[in-house]
């Protein structure tokens, strides 16, 4: 049975940070430079002839370790460095980095105070001072992804929230035909914002409400004074609807919805629910393994190790099921004491407990999701709990990382 996790942040074998070393904290760079090395065996007609390929004009140099710094036209840095990484001549080339601010300030959004997950400063809403994500410490280096999608496969997204309306995708190719007309010949009639695979039409509408508090912990807009801050700013979202009120679409539709997601560009699928091990999940898994795709999965709230049920807890157990599928990432929620919450009870709305599913060997990361807050229809709510809310902070992080490293594998996202 498919079902929502109906609350948030997780708890695992290694807390999530934003910036936790350098390669989590990677630096920006000039955006018209870009560094080049030439072998020491190179030609002047090989190094002269390199430049020329990327249309581009030697300003200085590093004699002492024979590093020229090469100015750019229009040429974006990233496909120059693919292009000079092919010439026999070159040693390496590389962005020219930039230092990023050590410090940024806390964001101006009216309940950031309450998002603990993000910068906990200890009681009353907090535990654990530094129990958090380190976002600001991130944010210091890389706050927006505006280059990557991120599909949230979910109940769909309140495209109309204030703090979301700004990063919901757009598909420009839709935006003249009629409701019936599919311009772009996806099989997807006018999905300018996705599409619903419940209702099989190009509303994604939230009504159960949980894609839309899911959304906003990913991507909400920060320091916009507002509601809530994300983890990313400036995002890209596609909604994708695929559960109704607690009911779920069949699975040969669920694996149209995974193939729509990656046709649509998507680099990272947030799926915060989970459903039973069956093959046709399987292979639409290894479609999204197939296009490069990371598939981040809430781990479950049921307080049970995950490596006893293999066939449980799907997607987010599908790695450790099938280690081909290794694209996939289990989350698991945590508390503000930085806790695995197997032990301390965290409370949903209604009072009864939740519980964090765990495993050493099962899930591959943990993240705050006790008494957190997000964003829904209706407007902000805070005291949620389970891994549905652990799983988008969880997927805020590699769209940051691909934002500065846009030619990294998801493996390379998923070991950083």
């Amino acid at each position: 049975m498919l079902r929502p996790h109906s609350s948030w942040l997780t708890g695992g074998i290694v807390a999530v940070a934003l910036c936790w070393d350098s390669v989590a904290c990677p630096q920006s760079y000039e955006p018209d430079r870009v560094l080049v090395k030439f072998d020491a065996e190179a030609t002047a007609s090989c190094r002269d002839s390199s430049i020329m390929l990327i249309t581009g004009t030697v300003m200085d140099s590093v004699p002492s370790i024979g590093v020229y710094v090469v100015q750019l036209p229009d040429t974006s840095v990233w496909a120059s460095i693919a292009v000079l990484t092919n010439r026999p001549c070159i040693e390496y080339a590389q962005p020219n980095y930039t230092d990023g601010a050590v410090l940024f300030d806390a964001p101006n959004d009216s309940l950031f105070y309450r998002q603990w997950h993000l910068s906990n400063t200890g009681p009353p809403y907090g535990g654990t001072p530094g129990a958090d994500i380190g976002a600001l410490a991130g944010w210091a280096y890389v706050h927006a992804s505006p280059d990557v999608l991120v599909a949230i496969m979910d109940t769909g997204i309140d495209i109309t929230r204030p703090d979301l309306a700004s990063d919901i995708f757009t598909n420009t190719a839709e935006l003249t035909g009629t409701t019936s007309e599919d311009l772009d010949g996806n099989g997807y009639p006018h999905d300018i914002h996705g599409w619903d695979f419940y209702n099989n039409d190009y509303i994604a509408e939230d009504v159960y409400p949980h894609g839309t508090a899911v959304a906003s912990l990913y991507g909400a807009e920060g320091n916009n004074e507002l509601v809530i801050s994300g983890v990313t700013w400036s995002s890209r979202i596609l909604p994708i609807k695929i559960i109704h009120n607690l009911g779920l679409v069949p699975r040969a539709t669920l694996a149209k919805a995974f193939a729509y997601a990656v046709d649509m560009g998507a680099r990272i699928i947030n799926c915060s629910w989970v459903t039973t091990r069956d093959t046709v999940l399987a292979e639409a898994i290894r479609h999204v393994r197939d296009h490069g795709a990371l598939l981040v999965g809430g781990a479950g709230n049921d307080g049970y190790d995950n490596a006893l049920y293999p066939t449980q807890y799907w997607p987010a157990n599908a790695a450790y099921s099938d280690p081909s599928l290794d694209n996939v990432m289990a989350v698991a929620f945590t508390d503000a004491v930085d806790s695995v919450n197997v032990s301390y009870s965290c409370y949903a709305p209604g009072s009864f407990v939740r519980r964090s599913n765990y495993g050493a060997t099962a899930v591959h990361i943990a993240a705050p999701g006790c008494d957190i807050c997000a964003d829904y229809p209706a407007g902000p709510s805070c005291g949620h709990t389970g891994t549905s809310l652990a799983a988008p902070v969880v997927s805020g992080a590699p769209p940051l990382l691909w934002q500065q490293n846009p030619p990294w594998t998801y493996s390379q996202i998923k070991n950083s």
